[in-house]
């Protein structure tokens, strides 16, 4: 699941999440619909680097009607509008976004940062540390 950061950068409702934790993913590519064919074409975006990239996300636990502890991950996003390499993703028609990825030099800073000071990682990452494959068909 991904969450737009504007509806979570509202300090009451990111506390619930800082509180818990604000973990960084580790992925080693993410997965976009490419729809500048007209049709939706799984592209992959990995770091250029062949690192994995360090995904903005939170995480909470939470109490099911059941009883049993749930654990809940959303991984942040921006909007990519104007990115250079982003902005070729989603239908032509919705807004463009891309996932929030941390510079390794950024990790500690986030994991440890207080909600009032999440903005400041909310920011796009450079088109130049990133490249571009079409996924690998399954079939």
């Amino acid at each position: 699941m991904c969450a737009h950061y504007h509806s979570v950068t509202d300090p009451t409702k990111l506390r619930q999440y800082f509180d818990v934790d604000a973990p960084t993913g580790p992925a080693k590519s993410d997965v976009w619909p490419d729809w500048r064919s007209g049709k939706a074409v799984a592209t992959r975006i990995e770091a250029h680097n062949g690192e994995p990239l360090g995904i903005a996300g939170l995480w909470s636990a939470w109490r099911s009607p059941t009883g049993e502890i749930v654990s809940s991950f959303t991984m942040l996003t921006i909007n990519a509008d104007d990115h250079p390499l982003m902005r070729n993703f989603h239908r032509p028609e919705d807004e463009k976004r891309m996932l929030v990825i941390l510079s390794p030099d950024y990790f500690d800073e986030w994991l440890n940062a207080k909600p009032e000071q999440s903005a400041r990682f909310l920011m796009p990452y450079s088109a130049d540390q990133l490249i571009v494959s079409r996924r690998p068909s399954t079939r």
